[in-house]
């Protein structure tokens, strides 16, 4: 993965006038189902989101994107049961916690040193707005896996992630730690990240056909 201290981080907000950069990130870090075009992109940089962009040498290679919302996580009330609506929303004026739905880095600078310092810059921009939590989409490619797309990304099928996946939404328990953990990226949200898993939403995320459109949830309380 590389040593933390030989990696230079170029961390900034990044804007509307941004937006070729972005799509440039857009395309080549994520799978075709999975990418916001520009349209989609302006459209929540308008409604009050807030990206966070990585450089190296003045060429952004990294990119993470949220927005803020209220929420309690130990209510099942009114929590987005797709993932339009998840990242989609505006932010709300009254919010306490912030929604993460967009993490990516372009091939060749992948690494957990990156990957980590994009999501922590987010949680310190969203704590030094008032945020006492964090909400995440966690992708789960592992379901069906992404070989497909070698030049992106090229997970392999985990069977038994998928077993505790169909389990649990036949109506079985909510999967244990070590069924999630499975998952490359639920794995770095958990052990790197220190997030907890809250709900597996069936059709969460329709067009992604990695995880055959179900959507992981997990949360962190900052305080």
């Amino acid at each position: 993965m590389g040593d933390v201290s030989e990696i230079i981080f170029m961390l900034k907000q990044i804007y509307e006038r941004d937006i070729d950069r972005i799509a440039y990130v857009e395309k080549r870090a994520f799978i075709p189902s999975m990418r916001a075009d520009t349209e989609v992109i302006l459209r929540r940089l308008r409604s009050g989101h807030i990206m966070i962009g990585d450089e190296v040498d003045g060429r952004l290679i990294g990119t993470a994107a949220f927005r803020y919302a209220k929420f309690n996580p130990h209510e099942n009330g009114s929590f987005p049961s797709t993932f339009e609506d998840f990242a989609e929303t505006s932010t709300e004026d009254d919010y306490d916690s912030v929604f993460g739905y967009s993490l990516g880095v372009l091939p060749g600078y992948r690494n957990l040193a990156r990957a980590k310092a994009l999501f922590d810059a987010g949680v310190k921009r969203a704590v030094d707005d008032g945020c006492v939590r964090g909400v995440v989409h966690g992708s789960c490619s592992s379901y069906n896996g992404s070989s497909q797309f070698p030049r992106i990304e090229t997970i392999e099928q985990s069977p038994e992630f998928r077993r505790a996946i169909d389990r649990y939404l036949n109506g079985g328990e909510f999967p244990l730690l070590r069924d999630f953990l499975y998952d490359p990226l639920l794995a770095f949200y958990s052990r790197i990240m220190k997030l907890k898993f809250l709900r597996v939403i069936l059709d969460f995320f329709p067009k992604d056909v990695r995880s055959g459109g179900i959507g992981v949830i997990l949360f962190k309380e900052f305080a």
